[in-house]
């Protein structure tokens, strides 16, 4: 039998989180055990909490007790997705009731090619790390709650940075290609443009180019910035061909 205390509850440097989940009654105690009352309170829940020995149960620093409910890996849950970062590969899906934490989820757990946006609804499942002592969400499936009405298909066709940038923004307006890939499109085609995932090495010679045309370090920043919430490896304008 064990009673554990410690001051740090959960995130990187928490044990009273993973320690619970082994099936250790754990007490938060962020200032140390400073006073008589959080050593007899513990050993009060004790008497109580060994009867049954549930697991994940923390007496929190106020001496009330968080019991957490524990994972069936088999049930199915519903939320939406409400915080992305492409950049880092996760986010976080919001379930349940009000008093409900957000779930953590990585993009590893989304279907093979499949991109999650906020507001997307999902389903899911529930796998504890035994080792960090974490919930995050598995086995997301897409829910397609959309009609074929609001579905467009377009072509698309890749450009790297800094010129996928000086593009969306409406700077660059010039294109030429060794190849004749425009060239079947007539004029006014609408075209989606994808940002690869490297930069095109050109010495910087845009930069040459653009502080010719008057431009200062601070506005060609701007420019070759993707607009706000795009990446890398997304669709970030619709482009207008002209002639060819």
């Amino acid at each position: 039998d064990m009673l554990f205390f410690d001051d740090a509850r959960d995130g990187k440097y928490g044990n009273c989180e993973p320690v619970s989940s082994l099936g250790v009654l754990s007490v938060h105690c962020p200032s140390g055990i400073y006073e008589e009352k959080i050593w007899s309170n513990a050993l009060e829940h004790y008497k109580t909490w060994s009867l049954h020995k549930t697991p994940n149960t923390i007496i929190e620093w106020d001496l009330s007790i968080t019991s957490k409910k524990v994972v069936d890996p088999n049930e199915r849950l519903s939320g939406e997705v409400t915080f992305v970062n492409r950049e880092k590969r996760f986010g976080f899906i919001r379930y349940g009731d009000s008093g409900t934490t957000d779930m953590f989820f990585h993009f590893n757990e989304l279907p093979y090619g499949a991109e999650v946006d906020r507001g997307d609804e999902v389903t899911f499942s529930i796998a504890t790390d035994r080792r960090k002592g974490k919930d995050a969400a598995t086995n997301i499936q897409i829910s397609d709650s959309r009609s074929d009405e609001d579905l467009v298909e377009m072509r698309v066709f890749s450009m790297n940075l800094p010129f996928a940038a000086l593009l969306s923004n409406g700077y660059k307006t010039l294109e030429t290609r060794n190849g004749t890939m425009f060239t079947p499109y007539p004029e006014g085609t609408k075209m989606l443009l994808h940002v690869g995932q490297r930069m095109y090495p050109d010495g910087d010679r845009h930069i040459e180019v653009m502080k010719s045309g008057g431009l200062n370090d601070d506005e060609i920043m701007n420019l070759k910035s993707l607009p706000p919430g795009f990446s890398k490896g997304m669709a970030v304008a619709i482009v207008e061909l002209g002639k060819t």
